[in-house]
């Protein structure tokens, strides 16, 4: 929850939290009835303390990430960040530029990737950057969530 009036469900490195101290590479999803959507690949020298500025973040400002107040509000819907690469498990991982390009290789194999929902939706595949332009993230979000409605 991401304040008292919010019903967001967060899954927070489910099964992971002792790796995600280290540095590594992490996606963040958002599912609704069992449909889930990659929206970010990130990464960081502690993953666990970046993961938590992006949610200090979208409790002052939703629409950071593509949600709004509404869809903060929403109980069928769970943001989760989970680990997809570890330091603990690659040492190569330990240095930021290694990190960096596995980061876009990760992007780039997800862009290119059959399944949309392995896409992160709110990355344009150019570099490691969120997409600028907030009202397009929120687009992107809200045209998932109307998919998984209309299934």
């Amino acid at each position: 929850m991401l304040g008292k009036k919010k019903k967001l469900k967060i899954e927070f490195f489910k099964g992971q939290l002792n790796k995600a101290v280290e540095a590594g590479i992490y996606g963040m999803y958002l599912s609704k009835h069992n449909e889930k959507q990659l929206l970010y690949i990130g990464e960081s020298s502690s993953v666990i303390v970046h993961a938590s500025q992006h949610l200090l973040e979208l409790r002052n400002n939703p629409n950071y990430r593509g949600l709004t107040d509404k869809t903060i509000d929403d109980v069928s819907l769970t943001l989760s960040f989970e680990l997809l690469k570890t330091a603990v498990d690659d040492k190569l991982l330990m240095g930021e530029k290694e990190r960096k390009e596995q980061e876009k290789k990760l992007i780039t194999e997800a862009i290119t990737s059959s399944d949309s929902r392995k896409r992160p939706l709110l990355q344009d595949g150019i570099s490691d950057r969120a997409i600028k332009d907030r009202e397009e993230r929120v687009k992107r979000v809200e045209a998932f969530i109307k998919k998984v409605e209309l299934q």
